[in-house]
């Protein structure tokens, strides 16, 4: 019956099994509250895939176990979990004459290895990150198709403005854990919103905006073992469990007469 929590080995989907590296947190927070942080984290993210009643707990005091009763699509999981989800704005890279840096081989234009920098509120330099967003949402654009719409809250508004307003009439390169998701030309001094454009599915476009709402992972994830339960299996445990019952009942009622006749 539906209202049944029914495990993995009746109702198939697949456990995941995760090994956080704590040599990468932050040195000011505890290994415990990092793993926390991170569990909760990849808590959201599940919640918002719509898995009915996944199993997230730590093991031992650096692992991860996700099991997920019922999952069909495990590689658009495997992807929604493990991956960092750091979202990064990086600029065009010159050279010493202030010539834009091609790289030789693609012919692509070149940008920085780390995410823009602007003056924060306190007077102090701040790299622009996913942590100043507010909220991120799947959208779609009429002529792009599905997008990531994003605000940012007042901090992340305040560096927004000035990265843009210097790159004005320059391609502005969105990343999303180090890969380059797509690189606009700025139009306009922008603050406090904007997209990612990427040639999205719909699908994508929902896990790219579940992974940033869900915060960046405290610590990177390492996958060190999977393991698959066909739902099919399941099917068969419950079927081979109701044959056993009926035996059962049958056999104490033939026992129940049996006894009373005598």
């Amino acid at each position: 019956p539906d209202g049944l929590r029914l495990g993995l080995d009746l109702k198939g989907g697949s456990q995941l099994l995760y090994e956080a590296d704590l040599s990468k947190k932050d040195p000011s927070i505890s290994d415990a509250t990092a793993m926390s942080a991170v569990i909760e984290k990849i808590q959201r993210r599940v919640n918002e895939f719509g898995v009915t009643e996944p199993t997230i707990q730590k093991l031992g005091f650096d692992q991860i176990v996700v099991q997920l009763p019922g999952l069909e699509n495990i590689t658009r999981a495997l992807k929604l979990i493990g991956e960092t989800g750091l979202l990064e704005f990086r600029e065009q890279k010159f050279d010493e004459n202030g010539d834009p840096v091609i790289n030789e081989t693609t012919g692509e234009l070149v940008f920085e290895n780390q995410s823009a920098t602007a003056i924060g509120s306190d007077g102090q330099e701040k790299a622009l990150t996913g942590q100043y967003l507010k909220r991120a949402q799947r959208d779609v654009d009429p002529y792009e198709g599905p997008i990531v719409t994003f605000e940012w809250d007042s901090e992340g508004a305040h560096l927004f403005e000035q990265i843009t307003r210097r790159n004005l009439e320059k391609p502005l390169a969105i990343y999303v854990d180090n890969t380059l998701i797509s690189a606009p030309v700025v139009q306009s001094v922008i603050s406090d919103r904007g997209q990612i454009e990427g040639r999205f599915t719909l699908e994508e476009a929902a896990d790219l905006a579940n992974k940033l709402n869900s915060g960046v992972l405290d610590v990177p994830l390492t996958l060190i073992d999977q393991r698959d339960v066909d739902a099919s299996l399941g099917a068969d445990s419950i079927r081979k469990s109701m044959i056993a019952a009926g035996i059962g009942l049958v056999l104490l009622l033939v026992f129940m007469l049996a006894y009373y006749r005598l």
